[in-house]
């Protein structure tokens, strides 16, 4: 038997080991290959992603770029903040605006160098839509990590060059306007855009016969004598018009030109100068010109043309002025001298935090500041000693925390810290925090604001002051009787309170009647100062001359709020805030301090003795008179009578205002009201009676304009029968009438008057003041039928007042009118705006320094522009301005033109004239021509021209 030996197959196995090679090889490749692949694809996204992000910030600049060039103002900036990421991914990154030839590109570029976009912006030149060309230079550039904040932000701004930094509008004025020659007068030098000036300027004054005046301050005051008027013009017999002008520039080097001072300005003022005043004409002065007078296409520019009345305070039309003042007893009224509506906005110290997690917010609001000479007072008024800050002038219940509009927190006190602590668990959104306190004066407020216990938010310390300021002035004119306020609502209020005793004021008898005001006060209680949170909304002092007093209220107890309680034997009594009786005159201040985040509003009236008010409101009108003026006194009630104030033949005129003022202020409210007996010895005080010699000095008030001015507070209310009024003319008119008597018998008085009693050739007016509360009644409408037409516009001469305020500008409205330059005048201002022309007519608009109504018109055409102007009067030293914006088109070419048609004459002023006396006259004055019955006056400047100069080529960079 043979054996048989088989070898193993060296094949197979070399197969099964060529396949776990291959198979650990292709596992090695494909991990291999994963890994790449992965790398390779993660690098493509982020290239992707990142070029995207910086194609974004390119196209975002360039459309900023696009927007500039189609703007492209003439002059100026314009910034705009570009919004971009730090980073890209983890790529820094560089934004730069380059020139390459005459292209201009945004490049985005990291800073490692691996990623790049670039956008084209096109040519750095562009053609204007009149043919110009406009080459724009673009630079800067920008590292991405510099804007993580708000405030570090990049910007693109266009710039194009500016003619001058600021306008230079120089001014000065002649105080006074109208002298005689030989006398002088201040001249007040300053600009009307001080708050704009940056830069150095200087300035000259060249006055009418060539003298020089230098200066470099932003404001001046000296005096000049004028004694030469040598370069003046005649314009009447007597009269001088010396015009001055002054010449002001920026008084740095850059800013001159050729030897040219390239930004200046100008102004010129006329001084009115006369040989003989008492017998000169008033006269119409005028300036025009233009600001600025460089301009660039698509900017705007103002013509300014002013018109002023001149005269003089001591020509032959003083006024002789005779007061007639009402002292019936209702002159013991009160009265309103300051009527307010307030609307008082608290101080809100506000700040917005972004959570993005849930968690616990806290709010600390606080001050450490103490306030005791406002909140401690030991007589209650301020606080008493049960109040929670007493001795130290603050607690922790003045300061208040609002979280998202809604009132929130607790008292918080720690140390010298005061306020309010909040503390919440919140999630995500946006939390408002704001915070009001109690500061009538500057504090410091802090708020910090911490998250989950330990992050700090915000920590922030401000000044703080959380009030407003009423002030009046209570003029040194008057001994007043007293003062009171109404209407501080809204105060802390005291329920635990008793009245004093009665304090008397004012005491004296009339035909065995008393006359009296008294008053009393509110005493302090005890635990009883109340702050109610819906009711209690503000913090209210007094602060006068010599008292500063806390408001507060009475607890409501079905009477009144209030703390005092005045009253007079007419009946008449009212409650009040604040009272002081013979108060100190100077500056009284309501602060206001509102406890709340809410506006309220307030009403507040300054009270005071009706016949008080009307004594300061002659006396204000007496003071208002010049050294040539006369004045006289009738006073009635159910009689009237002279005040002797001067020597026989003169016994009730005088040109001493002192001693007129001290019999009125003698003046005290008595009984009825007869105004019939009133006119007839109100006439009776001008001199000019043969009849009697202790009153008949026509020659002492020779060159004088005689007035009547009639302040009364009612209807008439009695008459005498047997009065023989002007030879019996009105005894048959004292009858009943509407329930009164006397009505027709003062108007019977009145009518003769103003008819028949001439003073030097005029008439005498009668002008009435209604001193009341009803301006419907029957009295209101019976002193305007007593009332003169007024010499400036024909109007009855009859004012209402409810104030004494109002009173007071009634007086002056009242001297005003007499002080007139010219009647009737219409401006006609015709500008060079037409269809094709290089202006367009953008607003006018004219004021009046005297609060005269300016009536104005503007009237377009295909060849012109024409603006007029109405007035029935100008006073002497009133200035009427008219301005009127142009606007340069954008295709305008450089030049200098004129803003009125060449050589036309359709710019001109009408106007009746004056003489001396203020009665009209056909005598037109010098330099004017007579036309229909009035005076035409040509405007005609040298300054009335701009010239177009267009900045220099726009640039834009990255900054």
């Amino acid at each position: 038997m043979r054996e048989v030996i088989v070898e193993p197959d060296e094949r197979g196995v070399s197969l099964l080991l060529e396949y776990l090679l291959l198979t650990a090889i292709l596992g090695v490749f494909v991990v291999i290959l994963g890994l790449s692949i992965h790398d390779t694809l993660t690098e493509a996204q982020v290239s992707r992603v990142v070029e995207n992000q910086f194609a974004d910030v390119a196209s975002q600049i360039s459309a900023f770029y696009t927007d500039y060039i189609l703007l492209r103002p003439p002059s100026g900036y314009i910034k705009t903040k570009v919004s971009i990421l730090p980073e890209v991914g983890d790529y820094e990154y560089n934004v730069k605006l380059e020139k390459e030839g005459s292209n201009v590109f945004v490049r985005v570029k990291s800073t490692t160098g691996e990623f790049e976009s670039a956008s084209g912006l096109g040519l750095d030149k562009f053609i204007l839509p009149n043919g110009e060309k406009l080459e724009i230079n673009a630079q800067g550039e920008f590292i991405s990590t510099k804007a993580e904040g708000e405030e570090e932000k990049p910007e693109i701004v266009y710039g194009r060059e500016e003619e001058c930094p600021f306008e230079v509008k120089p001014r000065f004025k002649f105080s006074p306007s109208s002298i005689e020659k030989g006398g002088s007068t201040e001249v007040d030098v300053y600009f009307d855009n001080s708050d704009e000036i940056t830069k150095n300027v200087a300035w000259n004054i060249t006055l009418w016969n060539g003298t020089v005046i230098h200066g470099t301050e932003k404001s001046a005051s000296f005096d000049i004598k004028v004694d030469d008027i040598t370069g003046c013009n005649q314009v009447g017999t007597y009269e001088y018009e010396c015009k001055a002008e002054i010449f002001a520039w920026i008084d740095e080097p850059e800013y001159t030109e050729n030897g040219n001072l390239r930004c200046n300005g100008t102004y010129t003022q006329s001084l009115l100068v006369s040989e003989q005043p008492a017998q000169s004409n008033p006269y119409l002065v005028y300036d025009k010109w233009v600001e600025p007078k460089d301009v660039s296409p698509g900017e705007t520019f103002e013509v300014h043309l002013r018109l002023e009345g001149r005269g003089f305070v001591n020509q032959a039309i003083n006024l002789s002025t005779v007061h007639v003042v009402d002292v019936s007893g209702s002159m013991m009224d009160p009265t309103i001298y300051k009527n307010y509506t307030v609307t008082v906005v608290p101080k809100i110290v506000r700040k917005t935090i972004n959570l993005t997690d849930s968690g616990k917010l806290e709010i600390w609001a606080y001050t450490t500041d103490r306030l005791p000479e406002w909140y401690t007072d030991d007589a209650c008024k301020a606080c008493y000693a049960n109040c929670p800050w007493y001795g130290e002038g603050y607690d922790a219940s003045f300061v208040r925390l609002y979280v998202n509009n809604v009132e929130s927190g607790n008292e918080y006190s720690e140390g010298a810290k005061l306020g309010k602590y909040y503390s919440d668990t919140v999630g995500p959104g946006n939390y408002t925090i704001e915070v009001v306190a109690r500061a009538p004066k500057q504090i410091n407020l802090t708020i910090l604001v911490k998250f989950n216990s330990t992050e700090e938010i915000l920590n922030q310390t401000v000044p703080y002051e959380n009030y407003q300021e009423i002030s009046f002035e209570l003029p040194g004119l008057v001994e007043y009787k007293w003062l009171a306020i109404t209407g501080l609502d809204h105060t802390p209020y005291w329920s635990n309170a008793y009245w004093s005793d009665w304090n008397t004021i004012e005491y004296y008898t009339v035909d065995d009647r008393v006359r009296y005001w008294r008053y009393i006060e509110r005493i302090c209680g005890y635990n009883s100062f109340t702050y109610d949170g819906e009711n209690v909304l503000l913090d209210q002092w007094v602060v006068g001359p010599s008292e500063k007093t806390y408001v507060l209220k009475r607890y409501y107890d079905g009477n009144y709020y209030g703390w005092y309680y005045a009253w007079n034997n007419y009946g008449y009594d009212f409650y009040s805030d604040f009272f002081v009786p013979n108060p100190t005159p100077g500056t009284y201040k309501i602060i206001i301090v509102p406890l709340t985040k809410e506006s309220i509003v307030i009403e507040p009236k300054v009270v005071m003795k009706r016949m008080d008010a009307a004594k300061l409101a002659a006396i204000t009108f007496n003071n208002m008179l010049g050294e040539g003026d006369f004045v006289g006194l009738a006073t009635f009630t159910t009689y009237a009578e002279r005040i002797s104030v001067n020597q026989t033949p003169l016994k009730y005129m005088t040109k001493d205002k002192l001693r007129v003022n001290n019999e009125i202020e003698g003046l005290y409210a008595k009984l009825a009201t007869d105004h019939a007996d009133a006119l007839y010895w109100g006439v009776k005080v001008f001199p000019i009676w043969p009849d009697e010699t202790q009153n008949n000095c026509t020659e002492c008030i020779n060159n004088t304009r005689p007035l009547m001015i009639l302040l009364t507070d009612g209807e008439t209310t009695t008459c005498d029968k047997n009065e023989d009024y002007f030879n019996n003319t009105c005894k048959n008119k004292c009858v009943r009438d509407n329930g009164h008597y006397g009505a027709q018998q003062a108007l019977c008085v009145a009518d003769y008057i103003k008819r028949n009693i001439k003073v030097n050739g005029f008439n005498i007016p009668i002008c009435t003041i209604g001193f009341g509360t009803d301006i419907g009644s029957d009295g209101q409408a019976f002193l305007r039928d007593i009332a003169s037409p007024r010499p400036d516009n024909g109007e009855a001469c009859y004012f209402f007042a409810t104030t004494s305020e109002e009173l007071i500008e009634a007086y002056k409205t009242i001297f005003n009118i007499f002080q007139i330059a010219a009647k009737n005048i219409s401006i006609h201002e015709t500008v060079n705006v037409s269809t094709g022309g290089i202006f367009e007519f953008v607003s006018a608009h004219a004021t009046s320094n005297k609060g005269t109504p300016v009536n104005l018109q503007v009237e377009h055409l295909a060849d012109k522009t024409v603006i007029k102007i109405d007035l029935q009067s100008i006073q002497k030293d009133e200035v009427v301005e008219l301005v009127v914006k142009l606007k340069v088109k954008e295709d305008a070419p450089e030049g200098t033109y004129d803003i009125n048609i060449d050589g036309a004459t359709e710019s001109y002023i009408e106007f009746t004239a004056l003489n001396y006396l203020g009665q009209e006259t056909t005598q037109c004055p010098a330099g004017t021509t007579p036309a229909d019955g009035k005076c035409k006056l040509l405007i005609q400047s040298d300054r009335d021209k701009v010239t177009i100069r267009k900045g220099e080529g726009g640039a834009i960079s990255l900054e």
